[in-house]
């Protein structure tokens, strides 16, 4: 039985079975018949239609239609398939750029709010992977670790935003050191793999990049990355609204490094893809951790209980049709 608290409803036809012998006990009414209108009296004495057998026999079969509801609630089962059960040991750390750059509004309405859409995308097609998010600028901040509450995840990137760091510029190799920290605290088991996917407009140079990420994979962490914005550049205004200049006195042009992504993901052994408004992107990048991802059996088979409940269901079918014909011929006469 999935549902035995149900069963505790078999006690009501016993506690009801007062009710038709009480109304076999007419001799009261019958007292009445010298102090009560005639005309009242049918309406309260039982009538000859009503008698012993008949009453009796509507209660035993309410009593039974009542069982077998009460039974086939309690969900009866037996008999069972035992099933290997394999999963996925995928942990995944998502990078998200929050530095000035991604303020850009090349893609709409800008590169930040883009990035979020798309980690969305990923978190919420990704339901069987393990994920952790990290926000970084010129410091890292671990947002989430890794994790299966993808509910909890997607709470905290709807707060984000890139006026939350006040410290302007980009450290991708500290963020990548802080993944890769968030990968090691996890217990690692066969076939578990480690991806790092950095979602940023590649708006970054650094010299020690390569050699942190070949030291990742090295370790069997995997880089991939998702590139936002256009390459064809856009200025870049502050927060009062104003062109951001250089030391000679031009303007300070963002665009989407995508040869810096593709380098990235090429030397990290992942994969580039540019964000779009379809999920065609992060689909990609998720068959591609899958193809790269060894399915592990689960210790335990899952045991599957077959439900037997529609038996007693198939049984109420016959009384229900049995007192409907009974009421319809009452209806008749």
């Amino acid at each position: 039985m999935e549902y035995p608290w149900w069963l505790l409803g078999l006690c009501l036809p016993a506690l009801l079975w007062w009710f038709p012998r009480a109304q076999l006990r007419d001799e009261y009414w019958e007292r009445l018949k010298p102090y009560a209108d005639k005309d009242l009296m049918p309406y309260l004495v039982i009538q000859q239609r009503h008698t012993k057998q008949g009453i009796r026999q509507r209660f035993l079969l309410w009593t039974a239609l009542w069982c077998l509801a009460i039974i086939a609630l309690a969900d009866p089962r037996w008999g069972f398939t035992e099933i290997d059960v394999f999963q996925p040991g995928s942990n995944v750390v998502i990078l998200l750029d929050m530095s000035w750059s991604m303020q850009a509004n090349d893609v709409k309405p800008s590169r930040f709010i883009r990035a979020r859409q798309e980690i969305r995308d990923f978190v919420t097609q990704g339901e069987t992977l393990r994920i952790g998010l990290v926000a970084f600028a010129s410091i890292a901040h671990v947002i989430t670790p890794l994790t299966n509450d993808n509910a909890t995840l997607l709470h905290q990137l709807n707060v984000l935003s890139p006026n939350m760091l006040k410290i302007r510029g980009s450290q991708v190799e500290n963020a990548l050191l802080t993944a890769q920290r968030l990968l090691e605290s996890q217990p690692v088991g066969d076939g578990d793999q480690a991806f790092i996917l950095l979602v940023s407009d590649g708006d970054f140079d650094e010299p020690g990049l390569e050699k942190t990420i070949t030291s990742l994979r090295e370790q069997g962490t995997m880089t991939y990355t998702l590139g936002v914005g256009k390459k064809q550049g856009i200025s870049l205004a502050d927060e009062r609204g104003h062109w951001i200049v250089d030391k000679q006195g031009k303007r300070v042009i963002t665009a989407l490094q995508e040869e810096v992504l593709s380098y990235v993901a090429k030397v990290g052994g992942g994969e580039y893809a540019r964000a779009s408004y379809k999920e065609s992107d992060t689909q990609a990048l998720l068959r591609s951790m899958t193809k790269k991802t060894a399915l592990k059996q689960v210790d335990t088979p899952i045991r599957v209980w077959n439900d037997q409940y529609y038996w007693l269901v198939l049984l109420m079918l016959p009384l229900v049709l049995f007192r409907f014909r009974r009421v319809q011929a009452k209806w008749k006469q």
